[in-house]
């Protein structure tokens, strides 16, 4: 992993011209000419690509574990951090066969059970990703406003690397979605984060199907903002999509339907032709298959509620949801999820309005279940994201801990504000990630009086 890293680091640093402190600019003779800025710009920057490249370098042998459990072992004596139960400490943990079987105090393994000593470490759940595009191959197939037969299950790539990344920051299950380059992408697929096996061992295969929805700007600037003919251009031609679409399956389903009856006594009734995209949107009117739509807008989420409710289909969440905390009571009513952000807001239009409060808001309006993503989800993230020097699961933390700071009643208790730990300065690290949040984003543009 750090091989990776410490190249691209590396190749940012001398395409970027980094400017470095002034202790490590070149030393300038008396008798040289001073340097110009650009010239300085790439001595500092060739300066700090051979201290990148002195850095620790991790190699493929040092991913492989140095024990191998078979899905058996015994964590002795750890800090358990529970959802229901708060924090257990000194306890052990029991698995078998890849499921917890025991936990609680001086427990003894069965013979031949490997045991890990956790003492002065942390065991905790496994995160569960509700919204991510790691180990794709390909993410959107946007050439069509309606391309519900694509799937994700044919692109997974179990050798990618973001798999083992995930996997060092407890991330164990993952939602694998098209993008939202159209208004009716491809289907999904639940994964566990099964590094170097098959595409197949990875897929979890009792997870609910799902199909990826998405509203906004991505589908409209596919459409005509960037120049292209591909219908929808506005949002209006957004929900034309969705009518369209679902009144032809309506009508696919009828000449199935009309088929059965006739095959009942005829024998030489010909079926319809197979329309794999038509299928998939006949299991969305089913109820077979789950709508996971990408929004931002509180007026997009309603109209996405009302076809729902109009054309009988599920919605499994609404994913990014940045407005949601506008019509909470209406999601609770109608029984939406939500998956959101937990620490970015306003880095693009139609985001302006997204606030840091948005899953406390709707948690505190009875909305269940109230899922945070952090960030992007993408190879580089480390890179991308303006506070990318911390893990996932800390930063993940750290929002969660923000969040409740701000009224959300996650399954950790409010004691865990308090004993939050402190830089050496006394700063509260909470309270940092908050403000550096603030500075990168600006403050947001709507502030609960009541947070």
């Amino acid at each position: 992993m750090k091989t990776s890293l410490v190249r691209l680091s590396c190749a940012a640093l001398l395409l970027s011209g980094a400017v470095v402190s002034a202790q490590e600019k070149p030393a300038v003779k008396p008798t040289e000419k001073p340097l110009t800025a650009g010239q300085a710009g790439k001595h500092a920057a060739v300066s700090a690509a051979k201290k990148a490249m002195e850095l620790p370098v991790e190699l493929e042998t040092d991913r492989k574990p140095a024990l191998h459990t078979g899905g058996n072992v015994l964590l002795k004596n750890g800090t358990v951090i529970t959802v229901t139960k708060g924090v257990m400490a000194n306890t052990d943990v029991l698995v078998q066969n890849g499921k917890i079987v025991a936990i609680g105090k001086g427990l003894t393994p069965p013979p031949g059970i490997a045991v890990i000593n956790a003492t002065g470490k942390f065991v905790t759940p496994g995160i569960i990703d509700a919204h991510s595009h790691i180990a794709e191959d390909a993410t959107n197939e946007g050439t069509d406003s309606i391309t519900a037969e694509v799937r994700i299950h044919d692109v997974i790539d179990p050798q990618s690397i973001s798999l083992f990344r995930g996997l060092s920051n407890g991330v164990t299950t993952s939602l694998l979605l098209h993008g939202s380059a159209n208004p009716i992408g491809g289907q999904s697929v639940v994964v566990k984060m099964k590094w170097q096996t098959s595409a197949q061992e990875m897929i979890v295969p009792d997870a609910p199907r799902m199909v990826k929805f998405a509203l906004g700007e991505n589908v409209k600037q596919s459409g005509g903002s960037r120049g292209a003919t591909r219908f929808p251009a506005t949002r209006m031609g957004v929900e034309a999509v969705y009518r369209r679409a679902f009144a032809q399956a309506k009508t696919y389903m009828a000449e199935w339907q009309a088929y059965d009856t006739a095959k009942q006594s005829d024998a030489n009734a010909v079926p319809p032709r197979r329309d794999l995209r038509l299928e998939a949107l006949a299991g969305i009117l089913k109820r077979e298959v789950w709508v996971q739509c990408h929004c931002y807008r509180a007026d997009e989420m309603l109209m996405m509620v009302r076809l729902s409710q109009e054309f009988g289909f599920k919605i499994g969440a609404l994913q990014h949801a940045m407005e949601a905390y506008k019509i909470a009571p209406e999601l609770l009513a109608a029984h939406i999820p939500v998956s959101t952000f937990a620490d970015a807001w306003a880095y693009k239009v139609e985001a302006d309005d997204a606030i840091p409060y948005n899953a406390a808001l709707c948690e505190r309006a009875g909305i269940v279940p109230v899922c945070l993503i952090v960030g992007g989800d993408d190879r580089l993230e480390r890179f991308r994201h303006p506070l990318a020097d911390g893990s996932a699961m800390h930063r993940q933390a750290m929002a969660v801990l923000v969040g409740m700071r701000h009224g959300l009643h996650v399954a950790l208790t409010r004691q865990a504000i308090q004993d939050a730990p402190e830089y050496e300065d006394g700063t509260d690290i909470t309270r940092d990630y908050e403000n550096r949040l603030f500075t990168h984003y600006g403050r947001p543009t709507y502030w609960p009086p009541e947070l």
